[in-house]
C-alpha cells in the first residue's frame, strides 16, 4: 500500500494529466468499479500530503524554536558569568568603599585632633604675641632710659672736663 501511494504521488507529480487519462480509462474499462478505488487513493494521497506537509511545517518550527533555545541557553549561560563577575566586582567594591570609608574616618580623626592642636597653638601664639608686645614696650622703654642715661652720663664727663 505504502508502495502504490509513493507510484501515485510520482506519477501525479510527473504527470497529472496523464495519470487522469489513465484513471478514466481504467474506470471505464472495469464499468466504474476501479474509480472508486482511484478516487480514494487520491483523496488518500491528497490527505497525506497536507500531514506531511503540516508535520514539515511543525518540525521547521520545532526546529526553529530548538535553535532559539540553545541560542538563549547559551546567552543565559554569558549573562549568568557576566552576573558572577559583576557580583565578585560589587564585593570586591564594597571591600573597598568600607576600606576607604575607614580611611577616611581614620583621617578625620586626626584632622580633627590637628584642629585642637592648632587651637592650642594659636592660643598660645595670641599669648606669645601679647609678650612680645610687652616686652617690645619694656625693651622701648629701657633703650629710652639707656639714651637718658647716656646723656646724663656725657653730661657729666663734659662737666668733669670742664
Amino acid at each position: 500500500n505504502d508502495l502504490d501511494e509513493k507510484l501515485f504521488t510520482s506519477l501525479h507529480v510527473i504527470s497529472p494529466n496523464w495519470l487522469e487519462r489513465i484513471t478514466t480509462e481504467i474506470a471505464t474499462n472495469f464499468k466504474g468499479r476501479v474509480r472508486i478505488n482511484i478516487r480514494y487513493a487520491a483523496s488518500n494521497h491528497a490527505l497525506r500530503h497536507e500531514h506531511k506537509v503540516r508535520i514539515a511545517h511543525v518540525e521547521h518550527q520545532l526546529s526553529q524554536r530548538s535553535i532559539t533555545v540553545k541560542r538563549n541557553k547559551v546567552k543565559i549561560k554569558k549573562l549568568q558569568k557576566k552576573m558572577a563577575k559583576l557580583e565578585k566586582k560589587q564585593g570586591t567594591n564594597r571591600r573597598e568603599i568600607r576600606r576607604v570609608d575607614s580611611q577616611y574616618h581614620e583621617q578625620d580623626r586626626r584632622v580633627l585632633a590637628l584642629e585642637e592642636k592648632v587651637a592650642v597653638l594659636e592660643a598660645d601664639q595670641v599669648e606669645k604675641n601679647e609678650e612680645m608686645k610687652k616686652d617690645k614696650a619694656t625693651n622701648q622703654n629701657l633703650q629710652s632710659e639707656l639714651k637718658n642715661l647716656r646723656a646724663d652720663v656725657e653730661t657729666i664727663l663734659l662737666a668733669k672736663q670742664h
